[in-house]
């Protein structure tokens, strides 16, 4: 299986997609295909519990008014410490479950531009991120 970026990261001296985003392109599409062939074998697997009405699931919407500096968001992960972070483009987002922080260049130190596309987590808890050429 081949997998390929063409697009850069940056991020402070964080490795670039050919480090690190090439591998966990490669994961995801793995992780993909086996979802899908596990899916094929587990008929009885429901996403939503049969007794329940749609009413009893809570639903949140977020958007510019709760804080987000934009409506369109192209990546969610969440760190070992709780935070949700989110990638859109207009700058890397911080979620404590409360209120939004928007890490923006220049004032986010290492961050070249605010058009952030994926999110990634390593096993240390380190959070990358690829971004559009400025």
């Amino acid at each position: 299986m081949t997998c390929s970026r063409d697009h850069g990261s940056s991020f402070g001296n964080l490795p670039g997609p050919t480090a690190v985003g090439d591998k966990i392109h490669c994961i995801h599409r793995v992780g993909l295909a086996f979802v899908l062939v596990l899916g094929a074998f587990c008929p009885m697997v429901q996403a939503v519990e049969p007794r329940w009405s749609l009413f009893d699931y809570a639903l949140d919407r977020w958007q510019t008014s709760e804080g987000l500096p934009q409506n369109s968001v192209n990546a969610i992960r969440q760190t070992p410490d709780g935070y949700l972070w989110l990638a859109t483009f207009d700058g890397l987002v911080r979620f404590d479950g409360r209120e939004f922080t928007v890490f923006r260049p220049p004032a986010t130190q290492g961050l070249r531009t605010p058009r952030i596309l994926t999110l990634e987590v390593d096993r240390k808890g380190g959070l990358f991120n690829s971004t559009l050429s400025p």
